[in-house]
C-alpha cells in the first residue's frame, strides 16, 4: 500500500505548487511529515475530496507489486479528516532500495476544460524523487499493516497482503485550492517497475 499512501499524501502536497518560492521551500519536507503524521491545521471552512478514485496505470502482468481492489472513503472526504482505505497488494518478489518515484499531476482548466500538466517547480508538481528507502525508514508504520507481516521498511517483503482498513490522516491546505486533479506515481526498484498508481480528485474549498 506504499504507493496509494504516497498519491494521498502528495494530494496535499503538490497543492503548494500554488505557493511562492518561499512558501514551497517551507514544506520541503512536508511529505514526511504528512506521511507520518498527518498535517492537523485546523481552518474555519473544511475544504472537501470528491469524487475520489483511483486506478492501476499500467499491466498488473508488468508490475512488481501491482494494487487491486482499492477502495477510498467517506466521499467527500474532509480536510483536516481521516480517509479510510482498503484494498490488495500482491508483491511478487522482495523489492528495494535504489527505489524512486516519479510523480505526474495534471490540473483542468474550468474554462477550456482541458487538461494542463504542472511542471515540477520547487519538488512540488510533476517531480521525480529519489531515496524513497531512506524516506520510509523514519516513518511510523501504521499498525494495521503491522499486524499483516508489513513494515513500511526496504527491502519489501513477497506475498501477498489484504488490507481490510486502513486510516490515513488528511491535512488541511495551508492555501485555498479548488479544482480537478489528476495525480499519477509510477514506482521503480533499480529500474524495475513497482507499481502505477493514479488518483482522480476533484477538490472544493
Amino acid at each position: 500500500m506504499f504507493t496509494l499512501c504516497f498519491v494521498l499524501a502528495l494530494v496535499a502536497y503538490a497543492s503548494g505548487y500554488h505557493l511562492d518560492t518561499d512558501e514551497m521551500e517551507t514544506r520541503s519536507d512536508s511529505i514526511l511529515k504528512f506521511m507520518s503524521n498527518g498535517n492537523q491545521n485546523v481552518g474555519a471552512k473544511k475544504t472537501q475530496l470528491v469524487n475520489f478514485s483511483f486506478n492501476n496505470c499500467a499491466d498488473p502482468k508488468a508490475e512488481i507489486a501491482p494494487l487491486s481492489n482499492v477502495h477510498i472513503s467517506p466521499d467527500p472526504i474532509k480536510l483536516p479528516g481521516v480517509a479510510k482505505v482498503s484494498g490488495n497488494i500482491a508483491i511478487k518478489s522482495q523489492f528495494g532500495a535504489p527505489l524512486q518515484a516519479k510523480l505526474n499531476v495534471w490540473e483542468k482548466n474550468q474554462k477550456t476544460k482541458s487538461w494542463h500538466h504542472l511542471k515540477c517547480f520547487g519538488s512540488l508538481g510533476s517531480c521525480s524523487y529519489s531515496g524513497l528507502c531512506t524516506l520510509m525508514a523514519e516513518i511510523d508504520c501504521p499498525d494495521a499493516l503491522k499486524k499483516l507481516g508489513f513494515n513500511c521498511k526496504c527491502p519489501f517483503p513477497a506475498g501477498n497482503f489484504t488490507i481490510p482498513q486502513l486510516e490515513i490522516p488528511l491535512g488541511k491546505f495551508s492555501e485555498p485550492v479548488n479544482g480537478e486533479f489528476k495525480i499519477m506515481a509510477t514506482v521503480t526498484s533499480d529500474g524495475k517497475l513497482v507499481t502505477c498508481a493514479q488518483v482522480d480528485i476533484n477538490i472544493v474549498d
